[in-house]
């Protein structure tokens, strides 16, 4: 079993690409239910802030692309936005989540308020 994470923030996307693919909590069952269906997803946490929309997932995806995920998870994907995109697994991928974690991935570095919004996501997933 592997963990990826596939992604894009405020350094890989714009505003209104950020804006389109958001997640919003009061959207979190259903979108969970989604990445229970992407074949070869075992697990999820689903990051959706204004800067990042990030899934952290485990398991061994038959395409573990970052175009085909986002596209198997959005249905209005489109294939312009995938420049937008990056995929991370194993120890990449971790040290990443402790890089969000931490505020070094934020638009002001070392911010606190995404700690929090991780704890959430967290909550959300293991719910």
């Amino acid at each position: 079993m592997s963990i990826f994470c596939f992604g894009l923030s405020h350094r890989t996307a714009g505003v209104e690409v950020r804006e389109r693919l958001a997640v919003p909590v009061s959207a979190l069952p259903e979108a969970f239910a989604q990445l229970k269906t992407i074949p070869g997803v075992t697990e999820g946490v689903i990051v959706s802030t204004c800067n990042r929309k990030e899934f952290y997932v485990t398991g061994e995806p038959a395409d573990t692309s970052a175009p085909a995920f986002f596209g198997n998870f959005y249905r209005d994907f489109r294939a312009v936005d995938e420049r937008h995109l990056f995929r991370l697994c194993a120890s990449e991928c971790v040290r990443h989540l402790f890089r969000v974690a931490s505020g070094l991935e934020s638009m002001v570095v070392g911010e606190t308020e995404i700690l929090g919004q991780l704890k959430c996501a967290y909550q959300h997933a293991s719910g």
